[in-house]
């Protein structure tokens, strides 16, 4: 049965993994390398003013930073290197067509190829390597008979996996 998956990054320019952007730029040798290197390469410090007036000062080590003029391609390039990698990986088992616009993806294919794409690209190992998480509420699933998700129609999932996309 064919389905379409429309799916949605979650906080995908904020979460991106610094490193798979990088890897991209370095393998294709691209001329904004080294500037991003430079500016993504290490932990930034991010400051925050609370209510009261004080500051607070976190490290970041992942994502991109507002205001970037670069960060629409370097979140792209890390979502292409993340997807590059799953496809490389699961070969013979992501058999859909896919259709990306920064972090929001189509996809068709049988059900059986959408629920592997969502197995490999949900995981929490695929999150530690890439930074995409995939936003459940925001995405969307069609297919004949299948209108919405619901809890009898997600069994392929198990129930802690049902829980964490809640």
């Amino acid at each position: 049965q064919a389905c379409i998956l429309l799916v949605d990054g979650e906080m995908a320019f904020q979460l991106v993994n610094r490193g798979t952007f990088l890897e991209f730029q370095h393998r294709h040798r691209m001329a904004t390398y080294m500037w991003c290197k430079r500016c993504y390469g290490k932990r930034t410090r991010i400051y925050m003013r609370r209510e009261d007036g004080s500051l607070r000062s976190f490290d970041r080590t992942g994502g991109t930073s507002q205001g970037d003029p670069l960060s629409p391609g370097n979140q792209c390039m890390g979502l292409q290197e993340a997807l590059a990698m799953a496809q490389l990986e699961f070969r013979d088992q992501l058999g859909s067509r896919q259709l990306w616009y920064m972090d929001d993806g189509s996809l068709v294919g049988d059900f059986d190829d959408i629920v592997t794409f969502l197995r490999v690209v949900g995981s929490d190992e695929f999150v530690a390597r890439t930074g995409y998480r995939i936003n459940f509420s925001k995405s969307v699933i069609w297919g004949r008979d299948l209108v919405e998700w619901t809890e009898t129609e997600m069994d392929w999932m198990s129930p802690e996996e049902y829980a964490q996309a809640e």
